[in-house]
């Protein structure tokens, strides 16, 4: 009886741990969420910056082709990621206002949600986020 209840555990915990599995490579699956055969680059104003896990996120407002106003958010990396690399983003990489030049991959699933290939700063200079998932392709 002791065998066969133990059977039973192992089977369980087999069973939760596959789930579990699954469920973690489809949130980091890049290819699932985003678009990989479009690009997408606009002139924005940033509106809002969050250097937080799991994800940088840039909020930022754009024109589009009827002169009207659109909201995106944009994501990237991990800070963590970036900390560790000790280059890319920072906590004060970007401040309300900022005009920027931002370029990704969109959403598969959300309007106006992309991620991050490009961004061009006031300065000129660029920052690429070197996704080996979307470079790998």
């Amino acid at each position: 009886m002791k065998l066969r209840s133990n059977g039973l555990l192992l089977t369980v915990l087999t069973g939760a741990g596959f789930l579990v599995s699954i469920s973690t490579d489809a949130h980091h699956s890049f290819a699932a969420h985003y678009d990989l055969d479009i690009e997408v680059r606009f002139e924005a104003i940033v509106t809002d910056y969050q250097y937080i896990n799991p994800h940088v996120l840039i909020f930022f407002e754009t024109e589009n082709e009827t002169g009207d106003i659109e909201e995106w958010i944009a994501e990237t990396n991990s800070p963590s990621l970036f900390r560790r690399r000790d280059r890319g983003l920072k906590r004060d990489s970007f401040k309300a206002g900022d005009v920027i030049t931002i370029a990704g991959h969109p959403s598969r699933f959300n309007d106006n949600d992309m991620h991050i290939n490009l961004i061009i700063f006031p300065n000129g200079e660029e920052f690429r986020s070197g996704n080996a998932q979307a470079q790998g392709r």
